[in-house]
This record gives structure tokens, C-alpha cells and sequence, in this order.
């Protein structure tokens, strides 16, 4: 039996692990990544709710008059549109058929289950700056309980402070499974979505300009996605990403590759054929990340900082750093790897929080434990420890 790692080609990642590194790097989670709990993708998911309207149709003329004939013309042709993959205009037209009950039926596919599958959990272990999502439900939020801000596309202003801030947030463009106004599903909703929400798409092309996007889980062939890495690319060149991705070479051509690579600057990390169990393409991405994660955690351990001032060096950068030496100075055997907005260090019983306006904030888990800006000081057991010099 050959090694996963065998089947991976994970290529030249160094871009991306730098982008990680200082704090610049998005990660983009589509359907792929909820399936290994048993959510659907975007074909399965309107194959189940053509199905469900069919039988209800059904069940409520046969009650009224059992003898009547059933027409299941039109299901036949919004299914025959679902098998071409027009699958805006299938929901555009479910939707015209069972009205708002359609929301109720996203409820009850994505709106019970909030255990996050292992690839939302490897994706939380990675210091992104940012996590942007096309699913409705709630698994990426289940893999990051210490982020509260959590936005959709109906939240503009939100989303543009937190890029500007450089502030960790959950970003769900297709909306949100508890929010029925916020749901993308036809294609009259993508069409308000690119005119009525204008603000929202130009700061997601800016970010897809000015970072570094991980996408995960997506396939890459969604239209409006597309159209965004267009104009981010028609707009800024060269100087757009570059980004990542991870697929499998059953879901892509070698002409599909090129296209990524030379007209979205998009670097795929493709993954080979399986060793014939269920589960070997979550194990597969798994590793992946588990690899970005690795390579990152090297970087940063081994990186030296001189220049507090540099714009590149965060307050994600000055975090981990000011952690690492403060466990050297106070005898923990446990290193830190990476720090994004909020840390639990169990071996030296303190708590470790970034705030919206820069505040760093140290607490024991049971009382607080001291409370100081970037590159001030606080107390340690007697001891002053000064963030200036332990970042000099």
C-alpha cells in the first residue's frame, strides 16, 4: 500500500506559508469541506429538495383525490436542468414551485448538525487572517468558538472594517442557515447579490487582490468566484496573490491547471488516486494542511525579528514571539506555534487575548492575570517582562 504523501504534490507552498506567516493569508472553505459529516454539495443538496417537493406534491393529491392523475412533467424538466448543471435556474424555478418553503428545507439539510468535520478543524489550526465560506451551515463556526465576528453578504461595512483592521472573521457570502433573508440560492438571489450588495463584492475583490487565498473543498467553478478573480487579476496584474488550492486529479485536466495557474494565479496542490477506503480524500486534504501547517510552524520558529515597526510585522507576529520567550523565561517545556486572536496555554495556566482595538490581554484561567498593551509589560511571579525587549 503506498503512503497518502505518495499521492500528494503539494508543490512550491513557500508564498503561501510566508503569507500565513504575516498574517496575510485567506482561506476560502466550500462544500467539500462539510461533506465528510454527511452535509451535501450543491447538486446533492437540490436533488434531495426536487425530490422532497415531489413526494409532498404527490402525497396532497392522492389524499385529495387518490384517483387523479399525478403531472410530474415539470419536475422531470427541473430535473433534466440539474443534470446539465444549471443549477441556479433548478433552484430559481424549486423555488417558484414551493415558495418559502424552500428555507425550511436548508434548515433541515444544514441547520442540525454543527459538529465540525476534521478538515474544519485542521483549517482552525492554521493562523489565517481571514475565513470566507459558501456553505450555509455552521461548521466552520463550530471549528473557531473563540470568533465572534461572523458575517454574510448583507454586512458590508463589517467586512470592510475587518480586512482594514486586519481582524479575524467568519465570512459567509452565500449567507447563513439561520438567517433566512442572508440565503443565495437562485439565480435572481446572485443577481441582487452582485447589483444590491456592490460594496460587499468590491472588498471581496480587494481582498482576493491583496492576500493570499487557501481555498479548500471548492471546486472552483463557481461563476460569480470567477468573475471576482477576473477583475482582481484585470484590475491589479501581477501583483493579485498568488493563491492555492487543493483538488484531485479526477476533478481536474491539465489544461484546467494551466488555466488556474496562468489566468487566476491560482497554484493547484493536487492530490492522487485513493487506496480504496471511503475516507481517503478528507485524510488526503487532512494532510495537506497538516503539512501547510507544519511548514508554517518551522518558519515561524525559526524567524528573527528586528524592526518592530515594519509594517509587515504584526501584532499576530509580536503575540507569538512575546509567548514563545515568556515560556523559555518561565521554564515551560511547551512551545508556542502559531497565534491568531485568542490561545489557551494550559501548561502555564494563563489565557492569551488579541481585542478589535489592539489590546493584548493576559489572564490566568481563574483569576486575571495582567492586563498591558503591545510592547509594554507585565508581571510574572515577581518578574517584570518587558514586550519591547523580549521582541528586540
Amino acid at each position: 500500500m503506498h503512503k497518502l504523501s505518495d499521492t500528494i504534490r503539494l508543490g512550491n507552498v513557500i508564498p503561501l506559508i510566508n503569507a500565513i506567516n504575516s498574517g496575510r493569508a485567506v482561506v476560502y472553505v466550500g462544500a467539500g469541506a462539510s461533506m465528510p459529516v454527511g452535509l451535501p454539495d450543491w447538486r446533492t443538496f437540490l436533488s434531495e429538495c426536487v425530490s422532497r417537493a415531489e413526494a409532498e406534491e404527490n402525497g396532497k393529491k392522492a389524499g385529495a383525490n387518490p384517483a387523479s392523475p399525478h403531472d410530474g412533467s415539470k419536475w422531470v424538466f427541473i430535473r433534466e436542468r440539474l443534470d446539465q448543471g444549471d443549477y441556479l435556474i433548478c433552484a430559481e424555478m424549486l423555488q417558484m414551485e414551493i415558495g418559502q418553503a424552500i428555507e425550511q428545507y436548508v434548515w433541515d439539510i444544514f441547520g442540525e448538525n454543527n459538529n465540525p468535520s476534521p478538515i474544519h478543524r485542521e483549517i482552525a489550526r492554521i493562523p489565517f487572517s481571514m475565513a470566507i465560506t459558501t456553505n450555509y451551515d455552521r461548521l466552520l463556526e463550530s471549528a473557531y468558538p473563540g470568533v465572534g465576528n461572523i458575517y454574510t453578504w448583507m454586512d458590508p461595512l463589517a467586512f470592510f472594517s475587518a480586512i482594514k483592521k486586519r481582524r479575524m472573521a467568519i465570512v459567509k457570502i452565500h449567507g447563513d442557515v439561520g438567517n433566512s433573508p442572508s440565503l443565495v440560492l437562485t439565480r435572481t438571489h446572485y443577481r441582487d447579490l452582485m447589483h444590491v450588495s456592490q460594496a460587499f463584492n468590491r472588498s471581496l475583490a480587494t481582498l482576493l487582490a491583496l492576500r493570499t487565498f487557501l481555498f479548500v473543498g471548492s471546486s472552483l467553478r463557481d461563476h460569480d468566484l470567477l468573475r471576482l478573480l477576473d477583475e482582481s487579476k484585470l484590475t491589479y496584474g501581477d501583483e493579485c496573490g498568488p493563491h492555492y488550492a487543493i483538488l484531485f486529479e479526477d476533478e481536474v485536466s491539465d489544461s484546467y491547471l494551466r488555466l488556474l495557474e496562468k489566468s487566476y494565479g491560482i497554484n493547484v496542490i493536487l492530490c492522487g488516486e485513493g487506496d480504496g477506503r471511503s475516507n481517503w480524500r478528507t485524510d488526503s486534504v487532512c494532510s495537506v494542511l497538516r503539512s501547510i501547517s507544519g511548514k508554517a510552524s518551522a518558519v515561524k520558529d525559526n524567524s528573527k525579528y528586528s524592526d518592530v515597526d515594519d509594517p509587515d510585522f504584526t501584532l499576530v507576529d509580536s503575540t507569538s514571539r512575546i509567548l514563545s520567550t515568556l515560556m523559555q523565561k518561565t521554564g515551560s517545556d511547551r512551545g508556542i506555534v502559531a497565534f491568531s486572536s485568542s490561545r489557551e496555554i494550559h501548561s502555564l495556566n494563563i489565557n492569551v487575548e488579541v481585542f478589535a482595538n489592539e489590546r493584548l490581554e493576559i489572564r490566568r484561567t481563574d483569576r486575571e492575570f495582567g492586563h498591558c498593551k503591545p510592547f509594554e509589560y507585565f508581571f510574572h511571579e515577581g518578574n517584570r517582562y518587558d514586550f519591547k525587549t523580549m521582541l528586540g
